[in-house]
């Protein structure tokens, strides 16, 4: 082994990564991942009158969408309603027409969505056709093209559902588990695990003026049931939860959560990866009206978990400690896969309506500070498998997306529907897929149709796919083309990609921008001579990861030798010229020099092209010749060589016979004698 040349290698490349490590960090710093969102479309028909709108995005990026609407419009409101399916395979650019799925004669509400592991689709929704209020199921096992016949899994008494709780949940086994309240104030719950084609009988999991049920399956399979149930002197409802270890069959005693006197309203559950289970709630103010408290007392946001599966939970925790008469309108929390606790609120102060987050990243032990992130009401918030965390906010005019990519340290804000459709958005409903992309769904008035429609929009993360650089092989001293590619178009003002070499003898910009709207852009690599080939890395960062190519430069090598003149008479001279591919480097480049015929024409030993410049002039000596002769003149570097003939020319013209005599061995030819 050659150890200098591997320690040369070894301390090039450690140079290369600590670069490379702080521009990345450099970056990180500087710009979040960004998003940005497509036109706005509509995904219902124009009957006019839709709402409650649910979604559910498989592991193939298949955007699945309910709500519901008239059948027909009739501007009454008795007109019977429907559920109503669309689907989207390309991403939310396109959607499918939509699928009437209650298609009966009742009036059905509140419809929700869950997909099994192999993306079937399975949809609830609460129907009034039987005679009275009913949950009722519907399936697709082919991607939405067809639905089984809508099933009543509530009989024989009926139920209800919540559009602000989930009553659906899908195992990793595709055990479905379904939760409502009938209006006596039971919880149900029922069970299937052959895929919807048969329900267990209906179970009451508790009474005593219940209701909202919310049902949650974590990863070991267990079913988390909480609910809100009236409490004597309480104002008015406590949070009770529940929880089955053998899919259903049974459940443990319910346990009161809130416990305090408060009482508790979008109350959530959800369990962490180590099996923690986390509840969420918002306590009442004694409400003269939604959203709104008396002068004292305020209402606030609580949280408590269980480290004991649901046995026994921790004292409430208030935290939002929110200001005197201030009223919670909503409370959402997301649990991610690292077990980190995220919760936003919604809160009405002297009426500006403001959204706050606290997040806890030691499961729950402790939170960070309230921290304003926008002036709206937050209907529901996701987070990806990354933890970025993004809030739909209703801002009266507009439908916007808080974005957190630090864990909740920042959050910026996308304006989602501006200038695509008026009037004011409500319902919002967000979800994520697997590569982070957010799809938006929402009623919205169209001042076009002047109807209300199901509208739609996706946010696309946008980061660097490809870096290219042409040619990728080069002489020193001369130029190549960078190209960075974008896996969608640049944000608003554009993308700032910052541009890093590992070696100096290739230089590229600080950044280039990828104008906003596009997806690449170009830019200048120019290179400096090099003695010896060098091999480079130039690397692109964008939102804190990176794309690299490599770019190699070779020495100059010489490509030509020229005389001029090629024919000259005897004592005289002529110039030659050695050229080489490129600028010579630092130090210049010595070319060999050798004649044929040393007592003809004659030339120095080398010449040398200096140190930016690609070529080199010496003289070519010559002494008189009686007849016509020549010299062939040799120029080498680094074993290229390159010829030239030069001719030289008697000053006056003999006669053949004079330049040539016959000998036993053939002919002789003279110069000068």
């Amino acid at each position: 082994m050659n150890l200098s040349r591997y320690k040369k290698v070894l301390q090039h490349s450690v140079k290369r990564i600590s670069v490379f490590a702080a521009l990345l960090a450099a970056s990180a710093l500087a710009t979040h991942a960004q998003v940005v969102f497509s036109p706005v479309i509509k995904v219902s028909h124009d009957i006019d009158s839709p709402g409650e709108p649910q979604i559910a995005v498989d592991s193939a990026g298949n955007i699945n969408t309910v709500w519901s609407d008239q059948t027909t419009a009739c501007g009454s409101a008795s007109c019977l309603m429907s559920i109503f399916f669309s689907r989207s395979t390309d991403g939310g650019a396109t959607f499918s027409a939509p699928l009437n799925l209650s298609n009966d004669q009742g009036t059905s509400t509140l419809p929700q969505i869950a997909l099994d592991p192999s993306g079937n689709i399975n949809v609830i929704w609460s129907d009034n056709s039987p005679g009275y209020t009913a949950v009722f199921f519907s399936r697709s096992i082919d991607g939405g093209h067809t639905f089984s016949t809508p099933t009543n899994i509530s009989a024989p008494s009926g139920g209800l559902l919540s559009q602000m709780r989930p009553g659906i949940a899908v195992d990793s086994s595709g055990n479905i588990s379904v939760g409502w309240w009938q209006n006596g104030g039971n919880i149900m719950f029922t069970h299937s695990s052959d895929g919807g084609a048969n329900f267990s009988a209906p179970a009451s999991l508790g009474t005593g003026a219940a209701a909202s049920p919310s049902v949650v399956v974590d990863s070991a399979g267990s079913v988390n049931v909480l609910w809100e149930a009236a409490v004597s002197g309480h104002n008015p409802f406590d949070a009770f939860y529940t929880r089955s270890t053998d899919g259903g069959a049974s459940f443990s005693t319910p346990v009161d959560v809130t416990t305090i006197s408060d009482g508790a309203g979008y109350e959530q559950v959800a369990v962490a990866p180590d099996g923690s289970i986390d509840i969420i709630w918002m306590s009442d103010c004694q409400n003269t009206g939604w959203f709104t408290c008396p002068a004292y007392p305020s209402s606030a946001v609580f949280f408590a978990q269980s480290k004991d599966n649901g046995a026994t939970f921790s004292a409430p925790a208030n935290l939002s400690n929110t200001p005197t008469g201030t009223a919670i309108g909503n409370v959402r929390m997301v649990v991610t896969f690292s077990g980190s606790v995220d919760i936003v609120w919604s809160a009405d102060n002297a009426g500006q309506i403001s959204t706050f987050f606290r997040g806890s990243t030691d499961g729950g032990a402790s939170f960070s500070a309230p921290t304003q992130i926008a002036n709206g009401f937050a209907s529901q918030m996701a987070a990806d498998a990354n933890g970025n965390i993004d809030v739909a906010v209703d801002t009266t005019n507009n439908v916007q997306v808080a974005r957190s990519t630090d864990g909740g340290g920042s959050f910026s804000l996308t304006n989602v529907s501006a200038a695509s459709v008026s009037g004011v958005p409500r319902e919002l409903v967000i979800a994520t897929d697997t590569s982070g992309d957010i799809s938006v769904v929402w009623p919205n008035y169209d001042s076009n149709t002047f109807k209300w429609g199901i509208f739609f929009s996706r946010g696309i993360v946008v980061s660097l796919s490809a870096l290219g650089l042409s040619p990728a092989n080069v002489t020193g001293g001369s130029l190549s083309t960078g190209t960075v590619t974008m896996n969608g178009p640049a944000p608003t003002g554009g993308a700032v990609i910052s541009l890093l070499s590992s070696d100096p003898s290739v230089t590229v910009p600080a950044s280039v921008t990828i104008p906003e709207g596009t997806t690449s852009a170009t830019f200048a690599v120019s290179t400096s001579p090099v003695a010896a080939a060098t091999t480079s890395t130039v690397s692109a960062v964008f939102g804190g990861a990176a794309q690299t190519a490599t770019i190699t430069v070779e020495p100059a090598v010489l490509t030509s030798l020229a005389l001029n003149p090629s024919s000259t008479t005897g004592g005289g001279s002529s110039t030659g010229t050695v050229t080489l591919s490129g600028p010579a480097p630092a130090g210049g480049v010595t070319v060999a020099l050798s004649s044929s015929n040393p007592s003809l024409a004659t030339v120095p030993s080398s010449v040398t092209v200096p140190a930016g410049f690609a070529n080199a002039m010496f003289t070519v000596n010559t002494r008189m010749a009686l007849c016509p002769n020549s010299a062939t003149i040799t120029a080498s570097f680094s074993a290229v060589s390159q010829r030239a003939n030069l001719a030289v020319m008697p000053i006056a013209t003999l006669p053949s016979q004079a330049c040539s005599i016959r000998g036993g061995r053939g002919r002789r030819t003279f110069g000068l004698q």
